[in-house]
């Protein structure tokens, strides 16, 4: 893998460098024919009894009769002339310029215009290299001669040459970076296995410390843990059904199976009462919310489970706790589990309570649209309600770690997590 995208960068970096490398060497032979143009220039009018811009004709005339020189360039296809103070005096354009965008090209860098163009440019028209030169005609000793731009076209045989040693540049970087792969390949891919592995390790010691709390959880409410299988179960489905993304629905498999982690800090004789709870046994139970958060609060990775542990008892309609928030305020991992929590409560049997049936836990939180639940949630949360009854419903305890299981395998790794939640 390493080795296929390498060549091809390779070649693409040597391909640019040869490139610019041609280029500056075909600037160098433009600059050395441009002095030469200067300077026949420059003599014919310093000894001429003609005005600079005859002198200028006279000059392209015979110069353009000649073979072009350096062997680079085909011709000069346009020269301007210009005095001392920069003011364009004459111009002489050859008559084989075939490219008139070329011209407005070199016009649009200066060429015969009032600022002069940079000593040395570089552009393509129509596919065809030109070359733009900006030089002074050299001064007579009491008296300035003034400056040239000249246009030269890069031939055709050049143009051709360039091409062909910047793709045999390019073909031999590639070969050579192929080459050093194949040799580096084995330890690339011995050390990228490693990696793998290493990631891969710390990831299954995130799910076993998930597996730890949820099995603490259990040692305390005989009933959480199925329940916290249910309930995660339940609140991916519908996480999927709404599209939320990967790491959304990682963060909320981690809250929804420790959302209730906080028990852990209740004490015994409220958690496990069978009768109905005092109001300061209530207040006592709702911080099972604060010990959660101090709880998940030491592994940056559990942490990502917040939304759910901080946000699972609030409501749509803000009477919830411990904020009071509702709305889309209540973040959408909470909203979400919300609806599977209480399905689970209202479908499961409790110490307390037989399961109601489908069609009654579903009537009950209708009534609950727009005041417990998200509305649209909630609607969404129907459509999936039936199939889900009846998954759950034939689960048993193996059952539920095996599809806890599943899920972690589809949006955490791609591995097997098994070994990580001892399904037997």
């Amino acid at each position: 893998m390493t080795t296929a995208i390498m060549a091809p960068l390779a070649a693409i970096a040597a391909a640019l460098a040869l490139r610019s490398q041609i280029e500056a060497e075909i600037l160098r032979a433009t600059k050395f024919a441009l002095w030469e143009t200067a300077g026949d220039l420059g003599r014919e009018i310093a000894a001429g009894t003609e005005v600079p811009a005859a002198a200028l004709h006279r000059h392209c005339e015979e110069h353009w009769g000649r073979p072009s020189r350096p062997a680079d360039l085909e011709l000069e296809v346009a020269v301007a002339l210009r005095d001392a103070t920069g003011v364009v005096i004459g111009t002489a354009i050859h008559p084989s310029l075939a490219l008139p965008a070329a011209l407005e090209e070199a016009r649009r860098n200066g060429w015969g215009q009032t600022s002069p163009p940079s000593q040395a440019s570089w552009f393509r028209s129509d596919g065809v290299p030109h070359v733009l030169i900006h030089a002074p005609i050299p001064a007579q000793p009491d008296e300035p001669m003034g400056s040239v731009d000249v246009l030269f076209r890069v031939s055709d045989a050049t143009a051709e040459s360039m091409r062909s040693r910047t793709l045999l540049g390019a073909l031999a970087a590639a070969g050579i970076v192929a080459l050093t792969g194949l040799v580096l390949a084995p330890i690339t891919l011995h050390l990228t296995r490693g990696l793998i592995r290493l990631t891969e390790a710390l990831l299954h010691s995130h799910f076993e410390g998930l597996a730890v709390l949820g099995d603490a959880i259990a040692k305390r409410d005989t009933d959480t843990s199925e329940h916290n299988f249910r309930v995660t179960i339940a609140a991916v489905r519908l996480a999927e059904r709404v599209g939320l993304d990967r790491s959304a629905i990682q963060s909320l498999f981690k809250g929804a199976f420790l959302h209730d982690v906080g028990k852990i800090a209740v004490p015994d004789h409220i958690l496990l009462k069978p009768g109905r709870l005092t109001g300061e046994e209530r207040d006592q139970m709702k911080l099972h919310v604060a010990h959660g958060m101090d709880i998940i609060g030491g592994s940056a990775w559990l942490a990502e489970g917040s939304d759910v542990v901080r946000c699972h008892h609030e409501r749509f309609d803000g009477r919830g706790y411990p904020a009071g928030i509702g709305g889309e305020d209540i973040p959408v991992a909470a909203r979400i589990f919300a609806i599977a929590d209480v399905f689970d409560a209202l479908t499961s049997r409790r110490p307390y309570k037989e399961p109601l049936s489908l069609d009654e836990a579903l009537h009950l939180m209708a009534k609950d649209r727009g005041t417990h639940f998200d509305p649209a949630l909630l609607d969404t949360f129907f459509t999936i309600a039936p199939g889900l009854h009846r998954e759950l419903s034939a689960m048993d305890a193996a059952a539920m770690k095996a599809a806890i299981v599943k899920i972690a395998r589809r949006h955490f790794s791609p591995r097997d997590l098994e070994k990580d939640w001892a399904v037997t």
